[in-house]
């Protein structure tokens, strides 16, 4: 029952973990595309 709950939790932050990875990679894009944008 221990290992289980412990095996989930793992789960749910490994998930959370490639969301924030996901968000900071779009905000990454977003930020250098508008840098392109506005000097070109």
């Amino acid at each position: 029952m221990s290992s289980k709950s412990f095996q989930g939790t793992s789960k749910y932050n490994f998930m959370v973990n490639n969301i924030l990875n996901l968000v900071e990679f779009t905000f990454q894009y977003i930020i250098n595309y508008m840098d392109d944008d506005g000097e070109s």
